[in-house]
């Protein structure tokens, strides 16, 4: 059963998004938010509402 919890963590962490963005958590909107980095570099913010486990699939669209 433990191997199970550790190839389901692996998973979650193996999606190529992880290189270019960060998790934020907004206190006051009590929402966490990803953020991109290279954006962030380029003095441009952009945040993408974010939900543990959820899908990482528009993120990395908006990197291609």
């Amino acid at each position: 059963m433990d191997q199970d919890i550790n190839k389901k963590h692996k998973k979650e962490n193996s999606s190529i998004i992880w290189n270019y963005y960060f998790e934020k958590y907004d206190e006051e909107e009590k929402q966490l938010y990803l953020v991109c980095q290279i954006c962030k570099n380029k003095n441009i913010i952009k945040y993408y509402k974010w939900t543990k486990g959820a899908s990482t699939t528009t993120a990395q669209g908006y990197l291609w």
